[in-house]
């Protein structure tokens, strides 16, 4: 005779599947840090000044938690695209692997060359909350040198 599998018997190695995957994304996500608590996250971007193509300011980690891999998008009038900023440490631009992180109440000031004079709109990022960012917009930048 022929033994025939019950319902309970094939589900388990699916079950057994599922959590696996389940707990494998869960320690993954604590382990690389991406699952924080961002209602406790804030930036703030202060005294922006432009001068003969540099453009210069302050951001502060305004909240209760580290936020990394900081950078800037410059958004520029009639000009397609933007120019992303990956800033340093030390609040200058860096290449793509540059990472700048800031602890809670920490700031930097920043200088970074922009390749257009005619910008828009300055946002600030951090991929630690990737919905959170900063914007300042042209006409709240002061252009003197």
């Amino acid at each position: 005779m022929k033994k025939t599998k019950t319902r309970k018997e094939t589900s388990r190695p699916f079950t057994f599947v599922a959590l696996l995957i389940i707990a494998m994304f869960m320690a993954g996500s604590f382990i690389e840090g991406q699952r924080k608590d961002c209602s406790d996250a804030g930036i703030v971007v202060a005294n922006v000044r432009y001068c003969d193509g540099w453009l210069t300011g302050r951001i502060r980690n305004s909240g209760s938690i580290k936020l990394e891999n900081i950078r800037m998008h410059i958004v520029f009038e009639l000009v397609p695209g933007s120019q992303i900023v990956f800033l340093t440490q030390d609040g200058y631009a860096g290449v793509e692997e540059t990472t700048m992180a800031l602890k809670p109440d920490e700031h930097v000031d920043f200088t970074v060359w922009l390749d257009h004079e005619n910008y828009e709109l300055i946002e600030v990022h951090t991929t630690t909350c990737p919905g959170m960012q900063k914007s300042v917009t042209a006409a709240a930048v002061t252009r003197a040198c």
